[in-house]
């Protein structure tokens, strides 16, 4: 059983109104993909109009919104109602981490890279030449 300290209805609320949007993003996910715009949800670029209510509620978790509907990137909007757009990301692929980024470049001795998979490689080839 959950330790009651971490129980809370409003975060329960919360996260079932992130998934039922979330449900609203894959049918238009779907759409595409059966179009053959895309392939894969992480193609896709996401926006999201809502109210001030449900953009509250997205906002505190905007920078993990990509990862929790799989996809390139999400905007967010406000205006009355709830409707999402999703068209094929303009996005570059990491060929790394396979993520559809901005700041994807093309290095000489890494390939294609984001930054965020530069700086971990980098690391990572820093602290075997330390050991």
């Amino acid at each position: 059983d959950p330790k009651p300290e971490y129980l809370s209805k409003e975060i329960e609320e919360r996260w079932k109104k992130i998934i039922e949007i979330r449900s609203e993003v894959y049918q238009k996910i779907e759409e595409l993909r059966s179009s053959k715009i895309i392939k894969q949800s992480s193609e896709c670029d996401i926006t999201i109009i809502a109210d001030n209510s449900i953009i509250d509620i997205l906002s505190k978790i905007q920078d993990d919104l990509p990862s929790i509907f799989m996809v390139s990137c999400v905007t967010l909007q406000i205006d009355k109602g709830l409707s999402v757009i999703a068209s094929k990301t303009g996005n570059t692929k990491c060929g790394r981490c396979w993520r559809y980024l901005d700041d994807v470049e093309e290095k000489d001795d890494l390939g294609s890279i984001c930054g965020r998979c530069e700086k971990a490689v980098l690391a990572s080839i820093n602290n075997k030449g330390a050991i």
